[in-house]
């Protein structure tokens, strides 16, 4: 980790990245990486362009990965090394940051089922629940948005939803020239 980089803080920095195409497409990309390594898959799909044509609305289905012995690969490296809670923290408040709030908020409520489900024992994510609750779900700034991944947590809990097969879908508001073809993620 870069402890010298400097912190994204500059509101017009910020919406600069946010208005960017070409770098919300980077960031779209990354999310997609950085999901796989955790064991999670996100497929995104281009839904409406707005009358301005400046913006355009996509939907993201987040899911944990189909393959049994991958997913319990990226999630024992997961738990095994701390600074990887950080790290998804990070992604967290970075999303909210560039207005991808709904992406996070669909990946918090993917990661509580994870993390909270009572349908097996311990969870897939068990030893996550304090990242979870005293930093993760901090980052949504909705206290609506919160109560609904605070809802879904509490499903878990109460073992309606299953680990593994959870899917979360949400709609963006992007740059209208967000490059989906480039990246394969229509």
């Amino acid at each position: 980790m870069n402890y010298e980089a400097p912190i994204l803080s500059d509101d017009a920095e910020v919406r600069c990245i946010a208005e960017d195409g070409a770098a919300i497409t980077h960031v779209l990309l990354a999310l997609r990486v950085m999901l796989r390594f955790y064991g999670m898959h996100i497929q995104y799909s281009k839904r409406s362009v707005s009358p301005n044509e400046r913006q355009m609305t996509i939907s993201a289905v987040l899911s944990t990965s189909g393959d049994i012995a991958e997913r319990s690969r990226q999630y024992t490296n997961l738990l095994q090394h701390g600074h990887n809670y950080l790290r998804i923290c990070r992604i967290l408040q970075f999303l909210g940051e560039v207005q991808l709030e709904p992406i996070k908020v669909a990946w918090l409520k993917l990661l509580a089922v994870e993390v909270f489900t009572t349908q097996v024992s311990p969870s897939p994510l068990y030893r996550c629940r304090d990242s979870f609750l005293h930093y993760w779900l901090q980052t949504v700034v909705c206290s609506r948005d919160r109560e609904e991944v605070m809802q879904v947590m509490l499903d878990a809990v109460k073992g309606k939803m299953a680990p593994y097969e959870s899917r979360m879908e949400c709609q963006v508001q992007v740059p209208a020239d967000v490059s989906l073809g480039l990246f394969h993620i229509d």
